[in-house]
């Protein structure tokens, strides 16, 4: 599902209206009336409830008089709040206006500024339902003044709010915090989503979201220059498909994770038990000699091969040709958790990497190791997975984390590209780009994940999925690290019901794996 900056909406509007041949009042009223369904469908009472119908001056107060007709049409008499003056609405909109005021019946209240507002202020208490269809995506500054008053009046309230297409005070592209915005309790989105509908703090207003089609030909929303993907449902379905009855073990990937030194067994355990309820056929752990034979007494499913260690208990330059001798017969590498980071270790990820021949998922400490000299990943033959956090990733990028935070899909998107593989940055909506330059952007997961172990129950998950994949075909990589991306978040959403956000550990992730997928299957 593509996700549209407001530049990009407008010119396939501009493209729907020009080459297609559908008017603008067509698209319009496609819009109008799919507010109406997801109201219908969201209100069992709605023609009992007392609604106002908020409108700016633009289109999207054009799309607000199209639901207030619609709304008539059905037996429902809404209250209809022009903010301005009716004379001073163009285009479209103009059209729409003039239809209702046609129907006489519809109750209509010219608001030019906020002295006129003043006596409807107290009114807004009493509305159960307020359409909020002020402005759209079209937000080029903060808003101030009278459109700052009547927002906080919607806000101020008791009344179930619908922002209709973005709620009005947020800015379609950017996520930055806004002092002024409807908080919206859903939020009827048009043709696709749109970036600051879902990213940072700024989707908090935004309820729950729903993205309707008004007619715009597919062809023209997915194009490869409309970078910006919303991972979904029907995405990654197609990953989960039934077995076939003659198979077996082998035909579902062998995984070696590297990692595990000293106080950090716990890690590789993590992410090869991950892996297993993933639907890996075999999973090894290779962990320094010394603490080999810790990981499988509780974990009788992994396989442990010893690592020749450095004195202080960690993976070393001398582990290098261990590991390539393990991965001989093994599909994926899976190089990161309880790894460390010391000279020892930056020597080994350094050395390895361009020696393999597998291809790898790099995470964690791996992926420090990796900020010491980034012209190792020159080096690989093999595609690669990276998997950092945002602190990981401003080191690899050289710049602070509040940087990267500031625009993830652009840092991933330029790391990606720049390097050739595959990056995963991990967080509130984590952001999955592809060498290519697409961006994928998963909308599964909660704050309870945020806890020790998570990333490795993500590493494992990774290395289960991408060990099985058809390696010479890009889309499957793709589709290996979204699915797995997606199911992750969508465990953790589940054990989160379980247990509370602030209760829940990496092993509840885990053990939630299989209601993900049954989710994902039968829904």
């Amino acid at each position: 599902m593509k996700m549209l900056t407001a530049e990009q909406m407008r010119a396939v509007d501009r493209q729907t209206m020009a080459e297609i041949g559908i008017p603008g009042t067509t698209l319009m009223e496609n819009a109008g009336i799919g507010v109406v369904h997801v109201l219908e469908e969201h209100f069992d009472n709605l023609e009992a409830l007392q609604i106002a119908v908020v409108c700016g001056r633009g289109s999207n107060g054009g799309d607000g008089f199209v639901i207030a007709r619609q709304l008539y049409m059905r037996g429902i008499v809404p209250h209809v709040f022009i903010l301005g003056r009716g004379e001073d609405i163009q285009g479209d909109a103009r059209v729409n206006l003039e239809i209702i005021r046609r129907y006489r019946a519809i109750p209509l209240f010219e608001i030019p500024d906020v002295e006129s507002f003043e006596p409807y202020r107290h009114a807004f208490q009493s509305y159960q339902l307020i359409v909020d269809a002020i402005v759209g995506t079209g937000l080029q500054k903060p808003v101030e003044g009278f459109l700052a008053e009547v927002i906080q009046a919607i806000n101020d309230s008791p009344a179930q709010v619908v922002a209709v297409d973005i709620p009005s005070g947020l800015f379609a592209d950017e996520y930055r915090p806004v002092e002024t915005a409807v908080y919206a309790d859903i939020t009827v989105t048009f043709t696709a989503a749109k970036p600051g509908l879902l990213l940072g703090e700024a989707c908090t207003y935004v309820g729950s979201l729903y993205t309707i089609a008004i007619g715009t030909p597919d062809f023209l929303i997915d194009r490869p220059e409309h970078a910006i993907n919303l991972v979904g449902l029907d995405e990654v379905k197609g990953f989960f498909l039934p077995r076939k009855k003659d198979t077996h073990k082998g035909n579902y990937g062998h995984l070696l994770v590297v990692g595990g030194g000293q106080g950090k067994t716990g890690a590789v355990k993590l992410a090869g038990l991950a892996a297993l309820r993933s639907g890996a056929g075999l999973v090894t752990v290779g962990v320094p000699e010394p603490y080999a034979g810790w990981v499988v007494p509780d974990c009788p499913e992994l396989m442990a091969e010893p690592l020749r260690a450095t004195p202080g208990g960690f993976p070393g330059p001398a582990s290098v040709d261990d590991v390539l001798r393990l991965l001989e017969n093994r599909d994926l590498l899976v190089l990161g958790p309880g790894l460390g980071f010391n000279p020892e270790t930056i020597r080994l990820v350094h050395e390895l990497l361009p020696r393999l021949e597998v291809p790898a998922v790099v995470d964690a400490d791996a992926v420090n190791c990796l900020a010491a000299d980034l012209g190792i990943l020159e080096k690989v033959k093999v595609p690669l997975v990276l998997t950092p956090h945002p602190g990981e990733m401003a080191r690899l990028c050289g710049r602070k984390t509040g940087e990267i935070q500031e625009n993830r899909e652009q840092a991933a998107r330029e790391f990606a590209t720049r390097h050739g593989l595959y990056l995963v940055l991990k967080g509130f909506r984590t952001v999955i780009a592809d060498p290519d330059g697409q961006i994928w952007i998963n909308p599964t997961g909660n704050p309870g994940m945020a806890t020790a172990g998570s990333g490795d129950v993500l590493s494992g998950m990774l290395g289960a999925f991408c060990a099985r994949i058809n390696h010479q075909n890009p889309e499957a990589w793709v589709l290996a690290c979204i699915s797995a991306v997606y199911l992750h978040g969508l465990a953790g959403d589940i054990a989160a019901e379980a247990f509370r956000e602030e209760c829940l550990i990496a092993r509840d992730i885990i053990n939630q794996i299989h209601a993900g997928m049954q989710k994902i299957t039968e829904t």
